[in-house]
């Protein structure tokens, strides 16, 4: 029963990741709890059932992060994450104000 925890704390470990990607953006509390379950999964293992149980769950874990990173790089799941356009001055988009140009370069002294 014990090696079923650590399945349990792998998949919701993967569970809380695919919500802070795709639901909650940002490095948040979805994504650090996530990875601690993940890593408190491998301890576990670890600790309960020995070093190669452990080691199988940490190959595993990293396997599966491998597969969904090339799942949503081929599902264009990326794209979504990802500014496709430019801005230019032909548009309207400046980067910063005409007066400031003028202080580049010149020193503060105080």
């Amino acid at each position: 029963m014990e090696w079923l925890l650590v399945i349990g704390l792998v998949v919701l470990g993967f569970f809380l990741i695919l919500i802070e990607i795709f639901l909650i953006p940002g490095i948040n509390i979805f994504g650090i709890g996530g990875g601690l379950a993940i890593l408190a999964g491998c301890y576990y293992a670890y600790t309960k059932l020995g070093i190669w149980y452990a080691l199988g769950t940490l190959v595993l874990s990293v396997l599966l992060a491998l597969i969904m990173l090339r799942v949503g790089l081929r599902t264009k799941s990326w794209s979504r994450f990802v500014l496709s356009t430019s801005e230019e001055n032909k548009e309207g988009f400046r980067a910063s104000r005409k007066e400031l140009e003028e202080l580049v370069g010149l020193i503060m002294r105080i």
